[in-house]
């Protein structure tokens, strides 16, 4: 049995090194556990829409106990097997009546096909939640497209480092996103919400933009 420390997901649906057990699609996507691409171990969540949509999602299939007041982090690392698209975590917020609250979501991020990229959300449990889903989604599919989730997690604190559970997130507070450049983020806790503190896009070509 996992230990409740640090990721709240199961070994299993953290890393999907068995099998889809702990996963359940909610929308237009077939899923399985695949070797063709690792982010950690072997093997990742395979996606593959059933159909051109609007998007593909999948979720928890049980519901994690949280509680009320707390802050959680979502967070996977996704990659596109023949076309990039925006990716973002959701958490679904329920009451001891398994009513839903609200859903929080991420900023929605592109993937790519060349490599590995995190998408995180951080947010704060509703004052009467005791429960919740974990959701990732993938944006505007075409029929058949394939998509790859691995490190998948969601554990107590604001950011922080993707770890199996059983293991101590580490770095919690904090967050890198290299999606624009390097970016630093700090949670503010007074006011529930990620702060920039250092920013740097690298070199850019703007000569296109002078007037």
């Amino acid at each position: 049995t996992s230990a409740t420390v640090g990721n709240l997901l199961t070994a299993n649906q953290a890393s999907v090194e068995t099998d889809t057990t702990g996963w359940g699609n909610v929308s237009n996507a077939s899923i399985a556990a695949s070797a063709t691409q690792a982010k950690n171990g072997t093997k990742s969540l395979r996606l593959t829409a059933t159909a051109t949509d609007a998007y593909m999602d999948v979720h928890t299939t049980a519901k994690i106990p949280v509680t009320a007041g707390q802050t959680y982090t979502m967070s996977c690392q996704s990659r596109a097997g023949s076309t990039a698209r925006l990716v973002s975590p959701y958490v679904f917020w329920y009451d001891a009546g398994n009513v839903e609250l609200s859903a929080t979501a991420a900023n929605q991020v592109n993937n790519s096909t060349s490599g590995w990229t995190r998408h995180l959300s951080t947010a704060v449990a509703p004052a009467t939640a005791t429960q919740a889903v974990v959701m990732f989604r993938v944006f505007d599919v075409a029929a058949s497209e394939i998509h790859y989730l691995d490190e998948l997690g969601f554990w107590e604190g604001a950011g922080g480092q993707w770890a199996l559970p059983g293991t101590p997130i580490t770095n919690l507070g904090y967050y890198t996103d290299e999606s624009v450049g390097r970016r630093l983020f700090q949670w503010d806790a007074n006011n529930s919400r990620w702060q920039q503190t250092f920013g740097d896009t690298g070199w850019r070509d703007v000569t296109g933009s002078i007037a």
